[in-house]
């Protein structure tokens, strides 16, 4: 089994054509930009619940629920456009841990790398 790491990914990246593109804004086909500026925030307010109210408190459990529900979302909903693909491989390069990648993050890849092939056969 071939192992992904972040360096390898990034090096990867203007291969692809994905280098410097912005995200662009969400569209009602795919939500994916908007998602990724959500999960960054429950992200901020995941860490500040730990900070203020400890692991395990009702606060950090509320905030920890709502930052994996937008991490499956964006996950499990395939990409419908280059925006979504960019914000899905961002959502990566921010949330991967250089030991490993799981299953989610290679389902996001999968999805990226559908949409890419069919717009540059």
């Amino acid at each position: 089994m071939t192992t992904l790491s972040r360096r390898t990914l990034l090096t990867a990246a203007p291969a692809l054509g994905l280098a410097g593109l912005p995200v662009a804004a969400s569209t009602p086909e795919d939500p994916h930009p908007a998602l990724l500026v959500a999960w960054r925030e429950s992200r901020v307010a995941w860490d500040r619940a730990c900070e203020v109210y400890g692991d395990e408190a009702p606060e950090e459990k509320a905030a920890w629920k709502e930052y994996t529900r937008l991490e499956q979302l964006i996950y499990s909903t395939p990409a419908k456009s280059v925006g979504g693909a960019m914000a899905q491989i961002e959502w990566l390069l921010e949330d991967i841990d250089e030991a490993d990648l799981c299953v989610e993050y290679v389902l996001a890849l999968e999805s990226c790398k559908k949409l890419l092939e069919e717009m540059h056969p």
